[in-house]
């Protein structure tokens, strides 16, 4: 069992070296006079792109990194994660031009979006030109 850094007995581990008495003592203000630790935990501290140095924030990535694969674009800079390459993708090309073609018979935004199973903000985005711009 882990020892407590305050008291120095076997009591439950609870965080930053501290058993939950303690810890909860110095979360509500308590001057604790032991030094407060932060355990690995098997985290990353740095970014995993190879000679990034940032400090990590989520899925082994820098906050730069993270959030280039969130939205989409290429973690390393080449523009691969356009169309279906996308994460979040929820159309395919072929999909894509079916649904133009339909808007040109004539479909509204709520039949074509009820026909391919997205929503119609989905297939008002496509339409306008804000997504699948590529796609012809």
């Amino acid at each position: 069992m882990a020892q407590c850094s305050l008291s120095g007995r076997d009591t439950p581990f609870y965080a930053r070296g501290l058993c939950r008495r303690h810890y909860e003592h110095w979360r509500r203000g308590a001057d604790i006079a032991a030094p407060l630790q932060r355990l690995a935990k098997g985290r990353y501290t740095t970014c995993t792109i190879e000679g990034c140095t940032r400090r990590h924030r989520a899925q082994r990535l820098c906050q730069f990194h993270y959030h280039r694969l969130w939205s989409g674009r290429s973690i390393t800079g080449t523009p691969t994660n356009q169309g279906e390459g996308h994460p979040r993708a929820k159309l395919a090309a072929g999909q894509v031009r079916e649904i133009r073609q339909l808007r040109a018979q004539g479909w509204t935004l709520r039949r074509l979006a009820a026909a391919v199973g997205v929503s119609a903000h989905t297939v008002h985005a496509l339409l306008a030109g804000h997504t699948w711009k590529d796609t012809v």
